[in-house]
């Protein structure tokens, strides 16, 4: 009996020490009193189950401060500016933009403590603000600078393939709308010079405006040309099917198709190989595809047919209309 004694208190003397090893493992201090952002200074900690999660999460609950400090939503106003004595107007007023959707990589981030325990792991970092200043000032200078050379790039780029390289246009101008509302709180007196960027945006809508597509086929891409003039609309790019040129007429779309029938058992295949190209109106070639669709009936060689231009209509659908001809990748 004695025996049995002594292993119970050797056990209780076991499970005692665990217990309190357990209890050993607690959150820092410093995490559980994180340091108050100072006017050199923005902190944030983060807690999670490996280092390399923890560190990520306290980077990213930097920049969530950096959000809590400008308004939920910010507002670009309609501006109205005069470059060469040609006057333009940018109305940006319905531009929201909600910087607790954006995210910042920033520069300069210092990792002041970290630890791990049976809890997880916790950090703590930190970053001049001086430095998200300086940082914040040259991403929008350089969106700027970016802007400005992609309006002059136009004098000498194909207006469609200008367009397209630019279709973020408003994109860029969000990239620069969240770096300046943060910027507001760090640095209340820098006035951000963005007048490019704007000019890209008024300029993209005009050159938009002024693209018109003449569509042409042979008897064979009737239908196939058809289809991707309707996708072209989706864009609001003019298109027409006139024979003769126009003179508001930017480019040409032809489309030059191969048809080929076989019947296998009782099943009629029709297999279309369309050739693609777009010219603009100097008769260079911008750019050049190929798609090969295909459809079958029991029935006839007809709706094989329109199997074959409804597999065109998909492919297109599912490559996106510019990729389909061969403009982007």
């Amino acid at each position: 009996m004695f025996t049995n004694i002594k292993k119970i208190l050797v056990l209780f003397v076991f499970f005692g020490i665990a217990f309190t090893a357990g209890c050993q493992s607690t959150k820092p201090t410093w995490y559980s009193k994180p340091q108050a952002d100072t006017n050199e200074y923005i902190y944030a900690v983060a807690q999670a189950r490996t280092l390399s999660h923890a560190k990520k999460i306290a980077v990213n609950n930097i920049n969530e401060k950096l959000w809590t400090q400008v308004e939920s939503s910010f507002y670009m106003r309609e501006t109205a500016r005069d470059t060469n004595g040609t006057g333009f107007s940018n109305s940006l007023v319905d531009n929201k933009v909600n910087t607790k959707t954006e995210s910042l990589t920033l520069n300069g981030i210092e990792y002041v403590q970290m630890e791990e325990n049976a809890l997880g792991a916790f950090v703590e970092v930190k970053i001049k603000k001086n430095l998200v200043t300086q940082q914040l000032i040259r991403e929008i200078q350089d969106i700027n600078r970016k802007a400005q050379r992609e309006i002059a790039a136009l004098k000498h780029q194909d207006k469609l393939l200008w367009w397209l390289d630019n279709r973020n246009a408003h994109q860029t101008q969000q990239d620069a709308s969240v770096r300046i509302a943060m910027l507001s709180p760090l640095k209340p007196t820098y006035q951000a010079d963005i007048s490019s960027i704007e000019q890209l945006v008024v300029t993209h809508q005009k050159v938009s405006s002024e693209i018109n597509i003449r569509l042409s086929s042979d008897r064979e891409s009737s239908k196939a040309v058809q289809l991707l003039g309707n996708q072209l609309s989706v864009f609001n790019i003019a298109t027409s099917t006139s024979t003769s040129k126009k003179k508001n007429q930017t480019h040409i779309l032809k489309v030059d198709s191969e048809r080929r029938r076989n019947k296998v058992g009782d099943a009629f295949i029709s297999t279309l190989v369309s050739n693609i190209k777009v010219v603009n109106m100097n008769s260079k070639t911008v750019s050049r595809s190929e798609i090969i669709s295909t459809g079958n009936s029991v029935t006839n060689y007809t709706y094989a047919d329109e199997g074959a231009a409804r597999h065109f209509d998909e492919q297109v659908k599912e490559k996106g209309i510019w990729a389909a001809l061969g403009l982007i990748k």
